[in-house]
């Protein structure tokens, strides 16, 4: 019986994936074009357009929105399941330590209170910890974050209700007992943000700062929602910052390209019915852009810009991501209680009221230094 009920239960659980996935192929019917603005799009990007070279050197006659969606579907199997499997077997060759049980030992001994929310399974999850904290004998992952959850199926954890299981640390088992309270040291899945910051006692959003790399499942949906301060992982800045200082001098050409254009269009009178010419402008506008882009990406150019104009992918990072850097290591830099203080924004009416050209200290009848000196 025991037997027969394991098996009905693993038919149910795979009868609701086909439904899953069903739908969501009717939902893809109508698409034209997907967007490429995560780590986790690239092996689907890179697959798929070989395919399509393939079949199509090959003149063979393929509907391509199958095709992205059945790969779609094979590539988040296979993550989750066969690539964890792989990567945990040689954790050096697929991982890089860093220094990061240092950054969250620092943050620990500030006082702060760190959590782990990811939608790995426990044992993926543990093989990493264990990894990580390997050359750490004073101190382990369970003494440095308050909170684990696993399985926590984001975005579906900041939007939905699911509630917490308690795992099992050595068999990976769910417990069937109600979760009123996220024990340090206890492991945790699944669960949603509205169970999460009650139980952590958190009054207001913006005293979390969220750590994630995903655009969407981490940054957006945390910040749209909820309100949570963030500070997205993009790997790719390091090299983006080397590329601009490299591309210094073309950048300046850009911003006197558009100062040149505008001048051009506040020297027209009211009664003026024509437009200036702009071509030898946008000839060069158009080389500078494709140079920059080449030294940037030789396929894809900038990740943050297209030309002079910022790309979608950067256009997300500024709305959503109150900060962001290339590594989480970034923090040693400031002190626990550092503040990160934005730039005043002029509006367009502003600009032409306010000299921004002469110091700004200039006509105070106070010495700003004093603030500090006291």
């Amino acid at each position: 019986n025991e037997k027969k009920r394991k098996e009905t239960k693993r038919n149910e659980k795979k009868r609701k994936e086909t439904k899953r996935k069903e739908k969501k192929r009717e939902k893809s019917f109508t698409i034209s074009f997907t967007l490429v603005n995560t780590l986790f799009c690239i092996p689907l990007a890179s697959l798929y357009v070989d395919l399509v070279d393939y079949f199509d050197s090959n003149k063979i006659s393929v509907d391509y929105l199958n095709l992205w969606l059945d790969l779609a579907i094979v590539c988040e199997e296979y993550h989750n399941g066969e690539l964890k499997t792989a990567t945990i077997q040689d954790l050096p060759k697929y991982m890089l330590r860093y220094q990061l049980v240092p950054v969250l030992r620092r943050l620990k001994e500030s006082g702060k209170k760190l959590f782990l929310l990811t939608n790995s399974p426990w044992y993926y999850t543990k093989a990493l910890l264990e990894w990580l904290w390997e050359d750490y004998e004073d101190s382990s992952w369970k003494t440095t974050f308050d909170v684990v959850i696993v399985d926590a199926c984001k975005p579906a954890f900041f939007l939905k209700s699911n509630p917490f299981r308690r795992v099992d640390q050595e068999t990976g088992h769910l417990s069937l007992d109600n979760v009123k309270k996220l024990v340090e040291g206890e492991v945790y899945a699944a669960g949603n943000l509205k169970v999460f910051e009650s139980l952590c006692n958190i009054k207001a959003g913006n005293t979390v700062l969220y750590v994630g790399d995903h655009i969407f499942s981490d940054v957006m949906i945390s910040k749209k929602k909820h309100a949570w301060r963030t500070l997205l992982i993009i790997p790719e800045l390091d090299e983006e910052i080397r590329k601009t200082k490299e591309n210094e001098e073309a950048y300046r050409t850009l911003i006197l390209l558009e100062q040149l254009k505008e001048k051009a269009f506040n020297n027209q009178s009211a009664n003026n019915t024509g437009l200036p010419d702009f071509g030898p402008i946008k000839e060069l506008r158009t080389e500078i852009c494709a140079k920059i882009g080449k030294t940037s990406n030789a396929n894809f150019g900038s990740l943050f810009r297209n030309g002079f104009n910022q790309t979608f992918f950067s256009m997300q990072v500024g709305r959503y991501a109150d900060l962001y850097t290339c590594s989480v290591l970034s923090l040693n830099n400031y002190n626990m209680t550092h503040r990160f203080v934005p730039q005043v924004m002029l509006l367009p009416h502003e600009r032409g009221d306010i000299n921004l050209q002469q110091p700004l200290t200039q006509g105070l009848d106070f010495n700003p230094e004093d603030f500090f000196n006291k």
